[in-house]
């Protein structure tokens, strides 16, 4: 479900090339955390830093809770993000 999400996300990215496909491996499992490696391909070399930045959005806009605005917020979900960082390495 994961891979498929993270794919998904890669592939919403104007930026991103359809062909080939984006590719998502997990690379490593430490205890309560799982790395994974996103490949993709664009048009052009100066195009990937905003393939990047395109991604990056479209994981925090999968991750985050979503809540109607009838909903109150709650500590839970307003300190989620400082409480669990989503980290983003290279």
């Amino acid at each position: 479900m994961t891979l498929e999400l993270l794919t998904q996300a890669a592939m919403t990215s104007p930026s991103i090339l359809e062909f080939p496909a984006p590719s998502v491996a997990a690379t490593a499992f430490q205890g309560d955390r799982i790395t994974y490696e996103i490949s993709f391909n664009t048009p052009t070399f100066t195009s990937a830093g905003d393939a990047v930045t395109e991604l990056i959005s479209q994981l925090y806009k999968r991750a985050s809770p979503r809540t109607s605005s009838l909903d109150r917020p709650t500590p839970a979900t307003t300190n989620r993000l400082v409480d669990f960082p989503i980290l983003f390495c290279p």
